[in-house]
């Protein structure tokens, strides 16, 4: 569906683990701060995730709203757990990887656009966050 739409505005979120992408996102997209977290569209990283410095948005998660936006929130960047996810659960990395933590670096500079967002049709993020580590109110 969305192959064949040339009207749709993208916007996606790069950052660090814990910096808030995944709140801003949802503050942007469809809830707003007076609501429950749980309530969320992109669900933020829980207490016991955040004590087990894990990361709770993995790969691309997506909310398209009826104004024809579509909002990306992303798995963080230069991420010590999916490193350590890579190392400890053999993933088969792309041939021109040979180690895990060059597949992650390489993860976070090779941004043509969004990040992995750039695998989008048409490559078509066009507004793009990039959250740094100051943390979200």
């Amino acid at each position: 569906y969305l192959l064949d739409q040339t009207d749709v505005l993208v916007v996606g979120v790069l950052g660090l683990q814990g910096t808030g992408k995944s709140m801003v996102m949802s503050l942007l997209s469809a809830n707003t701060p007076e609501e429950d977290q749980r309530a969320y569209v992109f669900r933020a990283q829980s207490a016991e995730m955040k004590e087990r410095g894990g990361n709770q948005t993995s790969g691309i998660d997506f909310f398209i709203t009826q104004e024809r936006i579509v909002f990306l929130d992303t798995q963080p960047i230069l991420s010590p757990s999916i490193l350590d996810h890579l190392i400890n659960n053999d993933r088969k990395l792309p041939p021109e990887y040979n180690l895990p933590h060059t597949y992650v670096e390489m993860q976070a500079i090779s941004a043509d656009s969004c990040l992995p967002l750039h695998r989008l049709p048409r490559g078509d993020c066009r507004a793009g966050l990039v959250h740094g580590p100051q943390s979200v109110q």
